[in-house]
């Protein structure tokens, strides 16, 4: 059962050649939502809770909303919950890889980054031995990803 989170990147997700209607609407959006405060949203996710069997959607429009009512990090633990209990190892795989891209980031000066999206995958089946899976697998990706030089790709960079 695969959850996916969608989280937009970034203090601004108005590109510099988007068009002066676009980066109007893009800003509001950034207000109003937190994002040039916090440098991210929640676009979307869909999770599977395997307590009561449940697949919850939190669509485009439900986030927009959900964002101006709620703190993000509510919206997050109930993503990284199997509808009972917070999910601790994927919290501690999730935190790894985003740090690490994070200091990846820092250190590089050749790229803008606006308006990117970051996706949080995982199975939601809640087993030890696939949550062990899960995590040996985040951590394995993001060592060969950033240990290769390579970062991941977007299509909305920018060069500086």
């Amino acid at each position: 059962r695969p959850c996916v989170m969608d989280v937009k990147m970034g203090t601004t997700t108005a590109g510099f050649r988007d068009p002066r209607l676009k980066k109007i609407r893009l800003k509001m959006t950034d207000s109003l939502t937190g994002t040039r405060q916090t440098g991210a949203r929640i676009v979307g996710f869909s999770v599977y809770h395997p307590k009561n069997g449940d697949t919850f959607a939190l669509t485009r429009r439900r986030a927009f909303l959900a964002s101006m009512n709620y703190d993000p990090l509510s919206v997050l633990a109930f993503y990284l919950s199997d509808g009972r209990w917070l999910r601790s190892e994927l919290l501690s795989a999730f935190y790894a890889l985003v740090s690490d891209l994070i200091k990846h980031f820092e250190r590089q000066t050749d790229y803008l980054f606006v308006g990117s999206s970051l996706l949080l995958v995982y199975d939601g089946k809640r087993t030890l031995k696939a949550a062990q899976n899960t995590a040996t697998r985040l951590r394995r990706a993001a060592r060969i990803a950033l240990s290769s030089g390579r970062a991941p790709t977007s299509s909305s960079s920018s060069s500086k």
